[in-house]
């Protein structure tokens, strides 16, 4: 469940972003007009860029930090 330089995506990553773009559409009415898969795309994009700041640390995903940062991105949008 950790980072690894050089490999894309992790399921986790995935799954915490559809998590928080299906409950921000259901709550915003801006949101909902947007299509889910082009609100999963800009997210994961933007956590994307900030991961690459992130020091690796095998023992530790940054779960509950990707989480909040995705949380400003929508909260953004």
């Amino acid at each position: 469940m950790a980072l690894k330089a050089g490999e894309g995506l992790q399921r986790w990553e995935i799954a915490v972003t559809k998590k928080l773009v299906g409950e921000y559409r259901r709550r915003s009415r801006s949101l909902a007009r947007e299509e889910f898969d082009d609100l999963m795309q800009e997210c994961l994009a933007h956590w994307i860029v900030v991961r690459r700041r992130l020091p690796p640390d095998p023992d530790a995903p940054p779960v509950a930090y990707m989480a909040q940062v995705i949380r400003n991105k929508l909260t953004d949008l």
